[in-house]
């Protein structure tokens, strides 16, 4: 395996020997403190695991409806190394990338790492991959998408529910929808030919607007992949499913 040269740390990826399990290594430059690992541990099982529950990471040849994740998550003491074995993700290969970013996110904001390691099926015994490929949207969707250019600078989300959402329901697919906002606010989908922290993603204020079935996250700047809409229409499929029907959305 050879080491990435262009992310704040080392990289290796390699494949798993049990089907379906994913683990994360993590080699820290300075032994964390007991803070410092709490914000670790929360990074990647708000921005990662969670993402895989509510269907985000299945990718084109996935379900939203199907689960993401099941089993555990147990955080082990390997030497000098912090080990995130997980349980079975049913998830894209690609969401390797997305995890390194959070990594890199953690690596810069919360404690330095000097290497980084992701098992999984699908992986090769590679570095990372150019261009870092992230999960795309399922092939197959339930509602409308009109959408504009792809480039890497957006300014909205329109969502059209085909009727006005209760109070309970707004704060179940808040709750939904958070774990993406964590992935998308922790670098989980930069750019990667800008350096780490130049994929700028900053909301309005409010960052959204909801008039009747009409939900708007508006942003001031948004400079970031494109699949990171692909996995906001994951889990709005997963929405329209188990919480109210979506009827159209534009990402403008």
């Amino acid at each position: 395996m050879n080491d990435s040269t262009e992310r704040l740390f080392g990289v290796h990826l390699g494949p798993h020997p049990r089907p379906g399990e994913w683990t994360l290594r993590v080699l820290p430059l300075e032994p964390w403190t007991e803070h410092e690992r709490a914000r670790w541990v929360a990074l990647i099982q708000d921005g990662f695991i969670h993402l895989a529950v509510v269907g985000g990471l299945c990718g084109e040849r996935g379900s939203p409806l199907a689960p993401g994740f099941s089993g555990d998550v147990e955080l082990w003491e390997v030497d000098d190394w912090i080990e995130w074995r997980f349980g079975v993700l049913d998830i894209d290969s690609r969401s390797a990338s997305l995890l390194l970013n959070l990594c890199e996110w953690g690596a810069f904001n919360i404690a330095p790492a000097l290497q980084v390691e992701v098992q999984a099926e699908g992986l090769t015994l590679a570095e990372e991959p150019a261009g870092r490929p992230l999960p795309q949207r399922a092939s197959q969707l339930s509602f409308e998408v009109d959408e504009r250019d792809q480039r890497d600078v957006y300014s909205s989300i329109q969502v059209e529910f085909v009727h006005k959402l209760s109070g309970a329901q707004i704060i179940q697919i808040s709750h939904l929808l958070q774990p993406w906002h964590t992935a998308l606010f922790r670098w989980g989908f930069s750019l990667p030919a800008l350096a780490p922290g130049s994929s700028v993603v900053r909301p309005e204020d409010p960052p959204i607007v909801i008039a009747g079935d009409l939900w708007c996250w508006n942003f001031e700047t948004f400079t970031a992949r494109y699949e990171a809409f692909d996995v906001f229409l994951n889990c709005l499929e997963r929405i329209h499913h188990t919480l109210c029907p979506v009827r159209a959305v534009a990402i403008d």
